[in-house]
């Protein structure tokens, strides 16, 4: 997926192999030759802590009765998924977002986020576990 943003800003959104644990990201710097790029690692057990600031934020949203973070930021993810589903379906046709030309300003979130502090408790090597079990199992038994 190509983007390009209303100040000029170009972007690339690609999967390269079957992996969904690869987060890698690359950019070139203005007045800069060379590329800067990074790998971020997700944590062990591939992408289960991803989902840990998700569940923060919903959490903090039935407690204090407001979102954590602008609710702007999923509206835009939202739009921009949109219109790449459509240029797929149009076999690759550039789609114009003049519904996204807005801005917001944005909130620090780093509290909600895993920086790694569990990591030190499970590792790379630790096991993963291969089932789930919520522990709630006679509530989804039928009545």
């Amino acid at each position: 997926m190509l983007l390009t943003y209303r100040d000029g800003l170009r972007g690339t959104v690609l999967k390269y192999g079957s992996s969904s644990n690869r987060w890698n990201f690359a950019c070139r710097l203005k007045g800069e030759p060379q590329i800067q790029a990074t790998a971020m690692f997700n944590g062990p057990w591939g992408n289960r802590n991803l989902f840990k600031a998700l569940s923060h934020s919903v959490q903090h949203f039935f407690r204090l009765g407001r979102a954590p973070y602008p609710i702007e930021r999923t509206l835009l993810v939202s739009g921009v998924l949109d219109a790449a589903m459509w240029s797929h379906e149009l076999k690759g046709c550039r789609i114009h977002t003049p519904n996204l030309e807005w801005s917001y300003s944005p909130t620090d979130f780093s509290a909600f986020r895993e920086t790694g502090a569990s990591w030190q408790v499970l590792t790379r090597d630790t096991p993963e576990e291969k089932g789930f079990e919520p522990g709630d199992e006679d509530l989804m038994k039928p009545r």
